[in-house]
């Protein structure tokens, strides 16, 4: 199918499989102008919500993708900006809802849940995936240079609010700058600040294309590991890549040493086993009939998780 200016895809996600992306903007709108933003800079920063494209051309056009009957395994609303700047994002969210059976995802900043509307919105979602900040808050106004109204202290008490009543799969992001937000004491930090989320997946991310700012630099792939190790997370870039350093060589038991602290769903482990050179099929057969395995479906979208 064609993309069109607010709907594209299905991409390649390395979190989400085949990912169909929903823009309710057509140009970026967003109240960060973040160093590694790889959309370029914020051209006009705003903290105002705005009308975007209309839910009923959004949700036509959905339909009519859906009749191409290309495959997909989730709806992301994301795009061009931040999702919670549209204004009829709740009423975007329920309507996706009624006309598929996969997860519809909500990217998202996180910056707006100090908002009722905003968070309520946030609540439709089948899975959030917010950006956790960086501590102090000069260092998270540092990397995202967020409008003047944003108050990013408030994001992440909210954040922690909102994992409390959100009834969804929650997973959260931390980007790590070389230099920037990946010593030894932003690692406390985080460590600090992720103890009051309830969430279920936590990625370790980096700039992996040319973002805004040239300051924004990929961390040394030991650093970003030790990150994943320490905070119980997953490297995406190692998993996308093929680089995941496991001390165990063999392909099943590796995965075992993964989930025993980090779910993967069945694009992940396609992933993890073709760079290893493994027979995905062969894995995925074992952990569905191994007892020390937990799957759980969320809408055709199933996890892998050891049981504790």
């Amino acid at each position: 199918m064609r993309d069109s200016a607010y709907l594209y895809g299905p991409v390649l996600s390395r979190r989400l499989g085949r990912s169909l992306g929903i823009s309710p903007f057509i140009t970026k709108y967003c109240n960060f102008d973040c160093l590694y933003c790889q959309l370029g800079p914020t051209a006009a920063l705003t903290n105002t919500p705005a009308q975007g494209v209309a839910v009923e051309t959004l949700i036509a056009a959905f339909n009519t993708f859906l009749k191409s009957g290309i495959a997909y395994d989730t709806v992301t609303v994301s795009g061009l900006g931040e999702p919670t700047l549209y204004r009829d994002l709740k009423k975007l969210l329920i309507r996706l809802k009624t006309c598929t059976d996969k997860p519809v995802t909500l990217i998202t900043n996180g910056a707006r849940f100090d908002h009722r509307d905003v968070f309520d919105a946030a609540l439709e979602a089948d899975i959030v995936l917010p950006t956790v900040m960086s501590e102090p808050v000069s260092l998270a106004e540092t990397i995202h240079r967020p409008h003047p109204h944003v108050n990013l202290k408030a994001s992440t008490v909210y954040l922690k609010q909102f994992s409390q009543e959100f009834h969804g799969e929650l997973w959260l992001e931390v980007m790590l700058l070389k230099d920037i937000n990946d010593s030894a004491q932003s690692l406390r930090a985080f460590k600090q600040t992720l103890k009051g989320i309830r969430y279920d997946r936590l990625y370790i991310n980096v700039p992996l294309r040319a973002g805004t700012d040239k300051s924004a630099q990929v961390p040394p792939l030991k650093r970003v590991m030790m990150f994943a190790e320490a905070l119980e997370g997953i490297s995406i870039e190692a998993l996308a890549e093929g680089v995941y350093q496991s001390a165990v060589t063999d392909d099943y038991e590796a995965i075992l040493n993964i989930i025993r602290t980090h779910p993967l769903h069945r694009h992940e482990i396609e992933v993890f086993m073709k760079h290893r050179q493994s027979d995905a099929t062969r894995i995925l057969k074992r952990l569905n009939q191994d007892p020390r395995v937990r799957a759980s479906s969320m809408k055709g979208l199933t996890s892998y998780r050891l049981k504790h």
